[in-house]
């Protein structure tokens, strides 16, 4: 039996009662705009889950009953969106009620399914574009997976989430321990689908009144950054990567609507014996297994330029806090990169983009992170989306040289293990956009000791696309090879390693033993939660409060040690400016988590009864998620700064 949920939303109204407006802007219209009917603005998750140990098994009616639970905290799903008309160009969003019996669906495999079954139905759900009558998203649930094995599949549009939003949507309705969530039915009435007049004419009326304005800034900057991109091209040592300058091939050419995915997976481990051989990014690894696997694909269908491919490459900009409070779902931006497939040999792929992508990341940086989205906020959308239509159209792509060969994006996935209803997060595999003349979009994910890739590609104008998931595990081990051929003890990167080792042993000591602290902190405060609380709730609590303290103590005296005088982060200032950004994005969630525990800390002292202790687990829980990434990007900061490996046994 399929029962009605809906999820309950706090609008924002006008004095009249009018559900409230805002803008789409920036990248989030872009999105809107440029989709044609071959291009689709969406990006797809497919989770695979066991649920074999869960109190209940996972079906389409136990991910409405989650996603009931958790959609007030997800505004971005409950956004819809209304069209200008009549020349405005600029839609807007609006809150609305969420009926989830049409967002969550239920469909079978053939009994024993597996990846490459699952990553066919995922392309051909990813060949249809998402209604605009409703919030753009879609789940659905899968059976018929091979060992009992569950699945859904995410469809959400692109101008409501990036890559590092769709994670934080994912980690909204997963859990970090087994759990089941309350039925709840929450009715209501939905909103009329069609804004108030007043609200809307005014909406519309300073759509008109600014498109003037808008115009003349988008002609003023557009001809500031040509110029700016002018210049730092000739005043540079080397040369950037730029688009339109990428080799034509079976990529390159215009798209059908028709969506092909394939899916990989393999260790973390293998990533790290890379990263440690050669000194280079998870980023530089895994886009030499991409390399290494699209150069195989092309040279078997004859298609294999003597020369580097062009990747975009998205780069989230998003700043420490962002989050579903933002009215823009996209804080991103894109530099370009030579992808080698030109070298057979795998360690010369590697070296190539740790001398490549510097220089791109250097530049992007030089032209400015933000450009692409102020760029969006003052295009004359009306323009642009006929423009686009029009090389879509009339199969531009064909004739015109490509800007770009594919897309390349890796995303830092959840560090732990994650529950859906009991049900245990195996595998996520991330699927980005294509579009007419970049007919690949290879994307990465990190989830716990794994490395998971989805491959999608239009199948009327590309090779077929299992092969580059067949691939994958031959170009991991030839980049695992290298590695190991590598003489360590009289390579340059090698010798700065040591030196950088022996000046910093005693802090390096001193980083270990805070992680170490840390964990027994968290693993202390995990345990007393999880202790049945019986008949004695206040009992519970006490000790419950002894653990949050220690946890308090612990973070406290982590902060000093990172922020004060002599302390890592004064490290990382004086001899890695490159990584000051990220460490100011550790030391932006100190103030956070502190708040955190001390609110736990408070609400413990409080509980009497079983709601208290509800709400302190609940409490606990989020706590615990913020603590254990924070402890998760620490450890990648160590390993970017001084190349030891301080996760190591964790």
């Amino acid at each position: 039996m399929v029962s009605s949920y809906h999820a309950d939303v706090a609008d924002q109204t006008d004095a009249a009662g009018t559900p409230g407006l805002h803008a789409v802007v920036g990248i989030d219209a872009a999105f809107l705009h440029i989709e044609t009917p071959s291009t689709h603005w969406h990006v797809v998750g497919v989770v695979v889950l066991d649920d074999s140990q869960a109190p209940e098994p996972f079906d389409a009616e136990m991910l409405r009953r989650v996603l009931a639970d958790r959609l007030e905290h997800v505004e971005v799903l409950r956004r819809r969106v209304v069209e200008g008309s009549r020349g405005i160009s600029q839609p807007q969003w609006q809150h609305t009620e969420v009926d989830l019996d049409d967002h969550v669906r239920a469909t079978s495999l053939p009994a024993g399914s597996g990846l490459a079954e699952l990553a066919a139905l995922a392309g051909e759900i990813g060949s249809r574009p998402l209604r605009r009558d409703r919030p753009m998203w879609e789940f659905t649930v899968v059976d018929g997976l091979a060992d009992g094995r569950k699945a859904f599949i995410a469809k959400i549009h692109h101008s409501l989430v990036d890559g590092v939003a769709a994670v934080g949507i994912i980690g909204a309705i997963f859990d970090v321990e087994p759990s089941l969530p309350p039925l709840r039915t929450a009715g209501g009435v939905t909103p009329d689908p069609f804004p108030g007049r007043r609200e809307y004419l005014s909406a519309a009326a300073r759509t008109v009144v600014d498109q003037p304005a808008v115009v003349a800034r988008s002609f003023t900057r557009l001809v500031r950054t040509a110029w700016q991109v002018v210049q730092l091209v000739r005043n540079r040592d080397g040369n950037p990567t730029l688009p339109l300058t990428a080799p034509r091939v079976s990529l390159s050419r215009s798209i059908t609507p028709a969506r092909s995915a394939a899916f990989a997976v393999f260790e973390l481990d293998a990533v790290k014996e890379v990263r440690r051989a050669y000194g280079v990014t998870f980023n530089d690894v895994v886009m030499a297994v991409a390399a290494g696997v699209i150069r195989t694909w092309l040279l078997d269908h004859d298609d294999l330029p003597d020369r580097p491919l062009v990747a975009a490459i998205p780069t989230s900009v998003r700043a420490p806090g962002d989050g579903d409070a933002s009215p823009s779902g996209n804080e991103v931006s894109a530099l370009f990169g030579a992808l080698p497939t030109h070298f057979a040999d795998a360690g010369a792929r590697v070296r190539f983009l740790a001398e490549e992508m510097p220089g791109a990341k250097a530049f992007h940086d030089e032209l400015g992170p933000n450009t692409l989205g102020s760029l969006a906020l003052a295009a004359p959308w009306n323009l642009a989306s006929l423009l686009f239509r029009a090389y879509s159209d009339l199969g531009l792509a064909d004739r015109l040289p490509p800007a770009v060969n594919l897309v390349l994006t890796s995303v830092p996935g959840p560090p732990v293990p994650l529950y859906c209803a009991g049900a245990r997060m195996e595998t996520l595999f991330p699927l980005g956009p294509i579009f007419d003349g970049a007919g690949l979009n290879v994307t990465v994910l990190s989830y716990t000791d794994k490395v998971c890739i989805g491959f999608l590609t239009c199948p009327d104008t590309c090779p077929p696309v299992q092969q580059l998931a067949d691939a994958v595990p031959a170009a991991v081990a030839e980049l695992v090879a290298a590695a190991g051929a590598l003489d360590l003890e009289t390579t340059r990167k090698e010798t700065a390693i040591m030196d950088i080792q022996e000046r910093n042993r005693q802090a390096l000591a001193a980083v270990q033993e805070r992680r170490d602290d840390y964990y027994e902190a968290i693993l202390g405060l995990e345990r007393a939660m999880a202790a049945a609380a019986g008949d004695d709730a206040t009992g519970w609590a006490a000790r419950a409060e002894t653990a949050a303290l220690d946890t308090r103590s612990v973070l406290r005296h982590h902060i000093e040690e990172t922020e004060g005088p002599g302390s890592f982060y004064e490290d990382l200032s004086e001899h890695y400016p490159n990584l000051v950004p990220a460490a100011a994005r550790l030391k932006a969630e100190h103030g956070p988590l502190r708040a955190a525990v001390d609110q736990l800390v408070e609400t413990l002292s409080t509980v009497h009864d079983d709601a208290g202790v509800d709400q302190a687990r609940a409490e606990a829980l989020d706590l615990l998620k913020g603590l254990l990434a924070h402890r998760h990007r620490g450890a990648e900061l160590v390993y970017d700064a001084y190349n030891v490996d301080v996760a190591t046994g964790d």
